[in-house]
């Protein structure tokens, strides 16, 4: 019995260090790969193997009771029961290598959350490892975006794809990576871990990039997270914070005003023309981002076999899915797609009768100079009309139920004055992420999702266990 139980600790052990490697990769491979190019763009993919672990370690973790979280378990068993259900039905269209790219880009971060929770279960010693790798990972961004982003940012005159700390050339990962690490700024200053004049630093830095990364599109949701998490950390004294991010976002914005009119890029999204938005709100329900939620319904009608079982796992508008079309289309070959061409031999691009009847005309479209807001590409869309109906709601409650799990961590941490820092990091990230679903595919890509899935065990094992010390 103590054999098998010195096993098992090793396996644990074994396994948090091999999640802290992952997300450290996950975080800054794109650094070396696509901002130096030290490294080849094979190396990316070095997480698929992982992947391919992580399911055994699934299996194997079935017979250990562990943390058990019955509500995600259940969620996570009957999502993925849909998930072969909606494939086994669409099979005759499905195309196999992006059906697998789908699940190990979809799953790979609440299955890993599913084997911390049950293998490692609450144990404070492996929470705090994975704490003090996101603290390093913060202050490594934080050092690149100072001393390589901005530097690259500002001779290309204000290419935004550049200012992505070690996400390469990927400012939308880093905007996740951004939000989440301004919760743990504000979690650490709540603790008096630091003072009041780093706090103003970090946070005129983190509000500040944010705007240069010209994410336009997401700007409202970075609005939402910031007030709501502030609320909740504030509540007694919103209204003086409330008042200081004000001049804060004033003067974040008085900068970027003056950099788009250096740089005038004026192909991209403006924040002017949210006013134009505001004026009429209904206006934007022209667009393809919400016709295509449209045009979706009215597959379901044409065909009502795709409202129970959709169209099949990565034959629709997932990330997966574009990677084998659109992406082929990129002629710097870039992305995944430069990959399967080299090594599996796929030359031409893939595409989905159900995407060019009813959803293609709308990625031509230019809405304030940009295709964001006219591009279907959203999770939420991804999941009903890829999985129908009823796998499309469970898809989403999983990040819905995620969302509840780190706002009650936070809550909690801020009762007992304790984990404050992972538990805000998890939840702004959380609720960044679950946000952006609806402008891209973004819980369908690991390197987004994966990090925000261990913040959240991290968080949760910190609460849980009884040994009371120094946490991030």
């Amino acid at each position: 019995m103590q054999v098998l139980q010195s096993k098992t600790l090793g396996i644990r052990k074994c396994f948090i260090y091999l999640v802290a490697a992952l997300i450290v990769f996950m975080v800054s491979s794109r650094l070396f790969t696509e901002t130096f190019g030290l490294l080849p763009k094979i190396v990316d993919v070095i997480n698929y193997p992982f992947f391919v672990l992580t399911l055994s370690a699934t299996v194997f973790c079935l017979f250990f009771r562990g943390a058990c979280l019955k509500k995600f378990e259940l969620i996570l068993v009957v999502g993925f029961a849909l998930l072969i259900i909606s494939f086994l039905g669409n099979v005759a269209t499905v195309y196999f290598p992006a059906f697998v790219l789908y699940v190990a880009g979809f799953y790979e971060g609440p299955l890993i959350f599913f084997v911390l929770t049950r293998l490692v279960g609450k144990d404070y010693g492996s929470s705090l490892l994975i704490q003090k790798t996101f603290l390093y990972l913060i202050l490594i961004n934080i050092a690149v975006v100072i001393f390589v982003s901005y530097p690259l940012y500002i001779s290309s005159g204000g290419n935004p794809d550049l200012l992505s700390g070690t996400f390469g050339a990927n400012a939308y990962y880093f905007s996740i990576f951004l939000v989440a690490s301004l919760g743990a700024g504000v979690g650490l200053f709540y603790e008096r871990r630091i003072g009041v004049g780093i706090l103003f630093a970090f946070v005129s830095f983190v509000v500040g990039t944010f705007f240069l990364l010209q994410y336009r599109a997401a700007l409202p949701f970075f609005l939402v997270v910031v007030f709501v998490f502030i609320y909740f950390m504030y509540s007694r004294n919103a209204l003086r914070i409330f008042s200081v991010l004000g001049l804060l976002a004033v003067a974040a914005v008085s900068v970027v005003y003056m950099l788009d009119s250096l740089f005038d890029n004026s192909d991209r999204l403006k924040y002017g023309d949210f006013l134009d938005i505001l004026d009429d709100p209904y206006f934007i329900l022209q667009f393809g981002k919400f016709q295509s939620y449209a045009a979706t319904m009215d597959m379901w009608g044409d065909e009502i076999a795709n409202f129970f079982l959709g169209v099949g796992p990565g034959n629709y508008t997932s990330r997966s899915y574009y990677t084998f079309s659109y992406e082929f289309l990129i002629k710097d070959g870039s992305g995944v797609s430069g990959i399967i061409r080299e090594y599996l031999g796929q030359t031409q691009p893939r595409f989905s009768p159900y995407d060019l009847e009813y959803i293609s005309n709308f990625r031509s479209e230019i809405v304030f100079g940009s295709y964001q807001l006219s591009n279907p590409n959203s999770s939420y869309l991804t999941l009903l009309g890829e999985l129908g109906f009823f796998g499309g709601f469970v898809g989403i409650l999983l990040y819905f139920w995620l969302l509840l799990f780190s706002l009650g961590n936070l809550k909690e941490s801020l009762r007992r004055h304790s984990s404050v820092g992972i538990c805000a990091f998890a939840f702004c990230g959380t609720f960044f992420v679950f946000l952006l679903g609806f402008l891209d595919n973004y819980w369908e890509m690991a390197r987004a999702t994966l990090f925000i899935w261990v913040a959240n065990w991290a968080s949760f094992a910190s609460l849980q266990d009884q040994h009371r010390g120094r946490k991030f």
